[in-house]
Protein backbone atom coordinates (compact mmCIF):
# COMPACT_ATOMS: atom_id res chain seq x y z
CA UNK A 1 0.00 0.00 0.00
CA UNK A 2 1.45 3.54 -0.96
CA UNK A 3 1.91 5.94 1.80
CA UNK A 4 -0.97 8.23 1.42
CA UNK A 5 -3.87 5.42 1.04
CA UNK A 6 -4.52 4.97 4.64
CA UNK A 7 -7.31 6.59 6.48
CA UNK A 8 -7.00 10.11 8.53
CA UNK A 9 -5.45 9.75 11.82
CA UNK A 10 -6.14 10.36 15.67
CA UNK A 11 -3.89 11.49 18.09
CA UNK A 12 -3.09 8.71 19.98
CA UNK A 13 -2.07 9.03 23.71
CA UNK A 14 -0.27 7.16 26.44
CA UNK A 15 -0.33 7.73 29.99
CA UNK A 16 -3.10 8.99 32.22
CA UNK A 17 -5.22 9.91 29.46
CA UNK A 18 -8.05 7.82 27.62
CA UNK A 19 -6.17 6.52 24.70
CA UNK A 20 -5.35 3.84 21.58
CA UNK A 21 -3.00 1.63 22.55
CA UNK A 22 -0.32 1.67 20.25
CA UNK A 23 2.16 -1.47 20.74
CA UNK A 24 6.02 0.34 20.43
CA UNK A 25 8.78 -2.42 18.34
CA UNK A 26 12.05 -2.30 19.29
CA UNK A 27 14.38 -0.08 17.38
CA UNK A 28 16.86 -1.81 15.40
CA UNK A 29 20.42 0.95 15.27
CA UNK A 30 20.53 0.20 11.29
CA UNK A 31 23.06 2.78 9.97
CA UNK A 32 21.80 5.21 11.78
CA UNK A 33 23.46 8.07 11.56
CA UNK A 34 23.10 11.60 13.45
CA UNK A 35 23.77 14.75 12.11
CA UNK A 36 22.65 19.11 12.35
CA UNK A 37 20.70 20.05 9.64
CA UNK A 38 21.50 23.75 10.57
CA UNK A 39 18.07 24.89 11.02
CA UNK A 40 15.87 25.65 14.42
CA UNK A 41 14.84 23.38 16.24
CA UNK A 42 12.41 21.02 14.09
CA UNK A 43 14.99 19.05 11.99
CA UNK A 44 18.57 20.56 13.40
CA UNK A 45 19.13 16.91 14.33
CA UNK A 46 18.09 14.15 11.74
CA UNK A 47 19.14 10.52 12.21
CA UNK A 48 17.90 8.46 9.20
CA UNK A 49 17.72 4.08 8.25
CA UNK A 50 17.99 2.47 5.27
CA UNK A 51 14.78 0.59 6.39
CA UNK A 52 12.49 0.06 9.12
CA UNK A 53 9.05 -1.13 10.29
CA UNK A 54 7.21 2.32 11.47
CA UNK A 55 9.78 5.44 12.23
CA UNK A 56 6.20 6.11 14.90
CA UNK A 57 7.59 3.55 16.92
CA UNK A 58 11.16 3.92 16.69
CA UNK A 59 11.15 7.42 17.27
CA UNK A 60 8.35 6.66 20.61
CA UNK A 61 10.75 3.73 21.42
CA UNK A 62 14.02 6.64 21.30
CA UNK A 63 12.28 8.86 23.07
CA UNK A 64 10.75 6.61 26.22
CA UNK A 65 14.59 5.29 26.61
CA UNK A 66 16.58 8.19 26.00
CA UNK A 67 13.61 11.50 27.83
CA UNK A 68 16.92 13.94 26.53
CA UNK A 69 16.03 13.58 22.82
CA UNK A 70 15.64 16.76 21.90
CA UNK A 71 12.82 18.64 20.58
CA UNK A 72 12.23 18.71 16.59
CA UNK A 73 14.41 15.27 16.40
CA UNK A 74 13.46 13.87 13.31
CA UNK A 75 13.88 9.91 11.87
CA UNK A 76 13.42 9.54 8.32
CA UNK A 77 13.36 5.74 6.93
CA UNK A 78 14.30 5.05 3.50
CA UNK A 79 11.61 2.21 3.32
CA UNK A 80 9.08 1.28 5.73
CA UNK A 81 7.18 -1.98 5.98
CA UNK A 82 4.76 -1.85 8.60
CA UNK A 83 3.57 1.86 8.92
CA UNK A 84 0.04 2.44 10.99
CA UNK A 85 -2.41 4.41 10.11
CA UNK A 86 -5.76 5.41 12.00
CA UNK A 87 -7.41 2.66 14.70
CA UNK A 88 -4.50 0.70 14.15
CA UNK A 89 -4.92 0.03 9.97
CA UNK A 90 -1.47 -0.69 8.05
CA UNK A 91 0.56 0.44 5.14
CA UNK A 92 3.86 -0.21 3.65
CA UNK A 93 6.09 2.78 1.61
CA UNK A 94 7.10 2.07 -1.73
CA UNK A 95 11.35 2.24 -1.29
CA UNK A 96 12.22 5.34 -2.81
CA UNK A 97 9.27 6.69 -4.22
CA UNK A 98 7.65 8.48 -0.72
CA UNK A 99 8.96 9.94 2.14
CA UNK A 100 8.50 8.22 5.54
CA UNK A 101 9.66 9.88 8.41
CA UNK A 102 8.56 10.83 12.53
CA UNK A 103 9.31 14.34 14.20
CA UNK A 104 9.89 14.21 18.04
CA UNK A 105 7.51 16.79 19.67
CA UNK A 106 8.04 18.30 23.14
CA UNK A 107 5.59 21.29 23.88
CA UNK A 108 4.49 22.03 27.67
CA UNK A 109 0.96 22.13 26.98
CA UNK A 110 -1.87 19.53 28.60
CA UNK A 111 -2.91 17.20 26.52
CA UNK A 112 -6.24 18.54 25.51
CA UNK A 113 -4.49 21.53 23.88
CA UNK A 114 -2.11 18.96 21.69
CA UNK A 115 -5.34 17.17 20.35
CA UNK A 116 -4.99 20.31 17.73
CA UNK A 117 -1.33 19.44 17.18
CA UNK A 118 -2.26 17.44 13.67
CA UNK A 119 -4.29 20.01 11.80
CA UNK A 120 -1.07 22.20 12.62
CA UNK A 121 1.16 20.02 11.01
CA UNK A 122 -1.31 19.10 8.25
CA UNK A 123 -0.98 23.06 7.66
CA UNK A 124 2.71 22.51 7.67
CA UNK A 125 2.63 20.21 4.45
CA UNK A 126 0.07 21.86 2.88
CA UNK A 127 2.14 25.05 2.71
CA UNK A 128 5.18 23.13 1.81
CA UNK A 129 3.34 21.45 -1.13
CA UNK A 130 2.09 24.76 -2.23
CA UNK A 131 5.36 26.35 -2.40
CA UNK A 132 6.81 23.38 -4.45
CA UNK A 133 4.29 23.32 -6.74
CA UNK A 134 4.35 27.41 -7.25
CA UNK A 135 8.25 26.84 -7.17
CA UNK A 136 6.97 24.57 -10.01
CA UNK A 137 4.84 26.68 -12.26
CA UNK A 138 7.19 29.81 -12.35
CA UNK A 139 10.07 27.15 -13.67
CA UNK A 140 12.81 28.80 -11.76
CA UNK A 141 15.82 31.08 -12.51
CA UNK A 142 17.35 28.51 -14.40
CA UNK A 143 14.37 26.60 -15.86
CA UNK A 144 13.24 27.40 -19.21
CA UNK A 145 9.55 27.52 -17.67
CA UNK A 146 7.00 25.67 -16.14
CA UNK A 147 5.88 21.76 -17.25
CA UNK A 148 3.09 20.91 -19.09
CA UNK A 149 1.60 19.48 -16.20
CA UNK A 150 1.38 22.65 -14.17
CA UNK A 151 -0.03 24.72 -17.20
CA UNK A 152 -2.88 24.61 -14.64
CA UNK A 153 -2.97 25.53 -11.08
CA UNK A 154 -3.79 22.82 -8.05
CA UNK A 155 -6.21 22.63 -5.53
CA UNK A 156 -4.03 21.97 -2.90
CA UNK A 157 -6.43 20.77 0.53
CA UNK A 158 -6.76 19.99 4.02
CA UNK A 159 -8.82 17.28 4.81
CA UNK A 160 -9.54 16.98 8.35
CA UNK A 161 -8.17 15.59 10.43
CA UNK A 162 -5.00 15.02 9.29
CA UNK A 163 -4.59 14.15 5.31
CA UNK A 164 -3.32 16.27 2.35
CA UNK A 165 -5.16 16.22 -1.15
CA UNK A 166 -4.45 17.30 -4.29
CA UNK A 167 -7.15 17.64 -6.92
CA UNK A 168 -9.03 15.48 -4.60
CA UNK A 169 -6.80 12.56 -4.29
CA UNK A 170 -4.61 11.68 -0.99
CA UNK A 171 -1.18 12.53 -1.18
CA UNK A 172 -0.06 12.59 2.41
CA UNK A 173 -1.07 10.81 5.84
CA UNK A 174 -0.14 11.74 9.52
CA UNK A 175 -0.12 10.02 12.58
CA UNK A 176 0.29 11.84 15.49
CA UNK A 177 0.96 9.54 18.78
CA UNK A 178 0.95 10.93 22.45
CA UNK A 179 2.93 10.12 25.62
CA UNK A 180 1.06 12.42 28.35
CA UNK A 181 2.11 12.52 32.09
CA UNK A 182 -0.67 13.81 34.40
CA UNK A 183 -1.82 16.83 33.12
CA UNK A 184 1.48 17.84 31.20
CA UNK A 185 2.40 16.32 27.47
CA UNK A 186 5.71 14.24 28.09
CA UNK A 187 6.25 14.38 24.07
CA UNK A 188 4.20 13.79 20.52
CA UNK A 189 5.34 11.86 17.70
CA UNK A 190 4.16 13.40 14.42
CA UNK A 191 4.73 10.90 11.59
CA UNK A 192 4.40 11.48 7.74
CA UNK A 193 3.87 9.66 5.14
CA UNK A 194 3.80 11.37 1.96
CA UNK A 195 4.35 10.22 -2.04
CA UNK A 196 7.11 11.73 -3.65
CA UNK A 197 7.94 10.46 -6.96
CA UNK A 198 5.05 7.67 -6.77
CA UNK A 199 3.83 6.94 -10.49
CA UNK A 200 0.40 5.94 -11.40
CA UNK A 201 1.96 2.47 -12.82
CA UNK A 202 3.50 2.06 -9.21
CA UNK A 203 -0.68 1.96 -7.90
CA UNK A 204 -3.02 -0.69 -8.23
CA UNK A 205 -5.71 0.67 -10.13
CA UNK A 206 -7.97 0.55 -6.77
CA UNK A 207 -5.35 3.09 -5.53
CA UNK A 208 -4.59 4.87 -8.68
CA UNK A 209 -8.22 6.12 -8.43
CA UNK A 210 -7.59 7.77 -4.82
CA UNK A 211 -3.59 8.48 -4.97
CA UNK A 212 -1.74 10.60 -5.96
CA UNK A 213 1.89 12.01 -5.88
CA UNK A 214 4.09 15.41 -6.14
CA UNK A 215 5.50 13.91 -9.42
CA UNK A 216 2.10 12.89 -11.11
CA UNK A 217 1.21 16.55 -10.44
CA UNK A 218 4.18 18.24 -11.53
CA UNK A 219 5.06 16.17 -14.23
CA UNK A 220 8.61 15.40 -13.01
CA UNK A 221 10.58 13.89 -10.43
CA UNK A 222 11.26 15.78 -7.01
CA UNK A 223 14.91 15.17 -4.68
CA UNK A 224 13.30 13.51 -1.51
CA UNK A 225 15.81 15.43 0.81
CA UNK A 226 14.54 19.02 -1.28
CA UNK A 227 11.02 17.90 0.10
CA UNK A 228 11.70 16.77 3.61
CA UNK A 229 13.50 20.51 3.81
CA UNK A 230 10.46 22.03 2.96
CA UNK A 231 8.34 20.25 5.20
CA UNK A 232 10.17 20.21 7.90
CA UNK A 233 10.93 24.55 7.50
CA UNK A 234 7.78 25.04 7.30
CA UNK A 235 6.62 22.64 10.32
CA UNK A 236 9.50 24.62 12.49
CA UNK A 237 7.37 27.92 11.53
CA UNK A 238 4.13 26.54 12.43
CA UNK A 239 5.13 24.95 14.94
CA UNK A 240 6.46 27.94 17.15
CA UNK A 241 3.51 30.00 16.46
CA UNK A 242 1.64 27.37 17.67
CA UNK A 243 3.26 27.35 20.50
CA UNK A 244 3.83 31.50 21.22
CA UNK A 245 0.32 32.44 19.35
CA UNK A 246 -1.91 29.54 20.12
CA UNK A 247 -3.89 27.56 17.62
CA UNK A 248 -6.52 30.03 16.79
CA UNK A 249 -3.97 32.22 14.97
CA UNK A 250 -3.35 29.25 12.45
CA UNK A 251 -6.91 28.93 11.67
CA UNK A 252 -7.73 31.44 9.20
CA UNK A 253 -5.51 29.90 7.01
CA UNK A 254 -6.36 26.18 7.70
CA UNK A 255 -9.86 27.60 6.95
CA UNK A 256 -8.21 28.58 3.06
CA UNK A 257 -6.91 24.67 2.70
CA UNK A 258 -10.31 23.22 4.34
CA UNK A 259 -11.63 21.35 1.93
CA UNK A 260 -14.59 19.53 3.52
CA UNK A 261 -15.73 23.38 4.65
CA UNK A 262 -19.11 24.17 2.69
CA UNK A 263 -19.49 20.59 1.37
CA UNK A 264 -21.89 17.87 2.63
CA UNK A 265 -20.12 15.21 4.83
CA UNK A 266 -20.72 12.14 6.21
CA UNK A 267 -18.78 11.21 9.37
CA UNK A 268 -18.46 7.34 10.04
CA UNK A 269 -18.07 6.73 13.65
CA UNK A 270 -17.60 3.05 14.27
CA UNK A 271 -21.20 1.76 13.86
CA UNK A 272 -22.46 5.06 13.90
CA UNK A 273 -22.65 7.59 10.77
CA UNK A 274 -23.50 11.71 11.24
CA UNK A 275 -24.42 13.52 8.09
CA UNK A 276 -24.48 17.27 7.32
CA UNK A 277 -22.42 20.42 5.76
CA UNK A 278 -19.00 20.88 7.24
CA UNK A 279 -18.78 24.18 8.35
CA UNK A 280 -15.06 24.97 9.50
CA UNK A 281 -12.82 24.12 11.92
CA UNK A 282 -13.36 24.96 15.99
CA UNK A 283 -11.07 26.63 18.13
CA UNK A 284 -10.58 23.37 19.66
CA UNK A 285 -9.78 21.42 16.12
CA UNK A 286 -13.39 20.14 16.43
CA UNK A 287 -14.75 19.84 12.88
CA UNK A 288 -18.16 21.37 13.04
CA UNK A 289 -21.11 19.74 11.24
CA UNK A 290 -24.10 21.43 10.54
CA UNK A 291 -27.24 19.14 10.89
CA UNK A 292 -30.58 18.84 8.89
CA UNK A 293 -32.31 19.67 12.03
CA UNK A 294 -30.46 23.03 11.84
CA UNK A 295 -28.06 22.66 14.83
CA UNK A 296 -24.35 22.26 14.66
CA UNK A 297 -22.47 19.73 16.48
CA UNK A 298 -18.43 19.11 16.90
CA UNK A 299 -16.86 16.08 16.16
CA UNK A 300 -13.62 15.04 17.28
CA UNK A 301 -12.65 12.02 15.27
CA UNK A 302 -14.49 9.62 12.49
CA UNK A 303 -13.02 8.96 8.64
CA UNK A 304 -15.23 12.08 6.75
CA UNK A 305 -16.19 12.01 2.96
CA UNK A 306 -17.29 14.03 1.44
CA UNK A 307 -21.00 13.77 -0.68
CA UNK A 308 -23.02 14.71 -3.41
CA UNK A 309 -25.52 17.73 -2.71
CA UNK A 310 -28.14 15.38 -4.78
CA UNK A 311 -28.00 13.01 -2.26
CA UNK A 312 -27.43 15.31 1.18
CA UNK A 313 -30.85 15.97 3.11
CA UNK A 314 -29.48 18.87 4.27
CA UNK A 315 -31.49 22.57 5.41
Amino acid sequence: MNAAHHNPPDVSTHGSVPCELVHVTAFDDVNCDGRSSGRGEVGRIIHRVEATGSTNADLGRMANEDPSLPDGFVLVADVQTAGKGRQGRSWASPPLSGLTFSVLLKPDVPPLRASTLPLVIGLSVARAVARLLAECRSGGPDDAGPSHALRRRHTIGLKWPNDIQIDGRKLCGILCEMRAEGDRVRHIVAGIGINVNLSVTDMPPEIAAMATSLSIAAGHSFDREEVLNAILLSLEETYLRWLTQGFDSLRPEISKFDILRGNPVTIERGANTLSGMASGIAPDGALMVLKSDGTTEPVYSGDAHIVSHRNSDLP
